[in-house]
């Protein structure tokens, strides 16, 4: 019996069309009843002449792809998203668009980080000029006393005045050793404003929340150390590449050191 025009063919139905031509008949003829064009038929006998298995559905899926990523970039991506980078360094890093590292993460299941990469803390903004307003937490240090906090205070305003930039205000959390007086005789001999966060409210100090948990993700617990020391050791020079080499959305893709070191200066200042 003729099937109706346009029947999805089977396995078993192109056999028996080639069955059908091979015995004599004209594929034009099988075409007719069978309800398919005469291309179908010719494709079926051709098929059938490659072995049974030929007869079976193919994947439609193209065999060039010429906008897919090699598999050597594929891994490269998961293994620089397993190390807890954002999708946007990724791409700069690998050098493809950030659409198609956010759809090849996608595809390896990596499109959202773990717990750790927390949302943007508050909306960001930025004074007139650098040193007008210094977000500040402790650095690794061996305890939180207050004479340990003031050596660091003392220490960031000097590496700002290395580069040009006179630290004015400073903001910081209510720990009890910013709170102390001898932080407040430092910040005094140093002129500067101390300004403190509202009482458990990060987000007022959204600038060093941010800036932490991109340090836990991109130093902190990118690998495993042997140990906190080693850990330490590599922090000073994650802090280089944060400031000099790592690109900023919120700054136009360029490092921090850009508000404060013209772009054709930074190779001759670079340390």
């Amino acid at each position: 019996m003729d099937v109706h025009k346009n029947a999805r063919t089977t396995p078993h139905s192109r056999a028996l069309i080639a069955q059908r031509v091979a015995a004599g008949e004209r594929p034009a003829a099988v075409a007719r009843a069978v309800g398919v064009c005469n291309r179908t038929v010719h494709k079926w006998v051709t098929r059938a002449a490659e072995g049974t298995l030929a007869l079976e559905d193919r994947s439609c899926r193209p065999q060039h792809s010429p906008r897919a990523i090699s598999a050597g970039r594929m891994v490269e991506i998961q293994r620089l998203r397993q190390r807890r980078w954002t999708g946007a360094i990724i791409a700069e890093a690998v050098g493809l668009s950030r659409a198609t590292v956010a759809r090849t993460l996608a595809q390896l299941g990596l499109a959202r980080l773990p717990a750790v990469e927390a949302a943007p803390v508050g909306r960001r903004y930025e004074w007139e000029r650098p040193g007008q307003l210094v977000h500040v937490d402790a650095e690794v240090l061996s305890d939180e006393q207050s004479v340990t906090v003031a050596g660091f205070l003392r220490r960031a305003v000097a590496w700002f005045a290395r580069r040009g930039v006179q630290a004015q205000r400073v903001l910081s959390d209510n720990g009890s050793a910013y709170r102390s007086r001898l932080v407040a005789a430092a910040c005094q001999a140093l002129t500067l404003d101390h300004r403190f966060t509202r009482p458990y409210t990060p987000r007022t100090n959204g600038k060093a929340e941010r800036f932490i948990q991109t340090l836990l993700r991109e130093w902190a617990y990118v690998i495993a150390y042997p140990s906190s020391a080693h850990r330490t050791a590599a922090l000073s020079r994650w802090l280089h590449y944060y400031n000099w080499h790592r690109p900023h959305t919120a700054l136009h893709r360029q490092p921090p050191i850009s508000r404060v070191v013209a772009r054709d200066d930074r190779l001759r200042l670079h340390s």
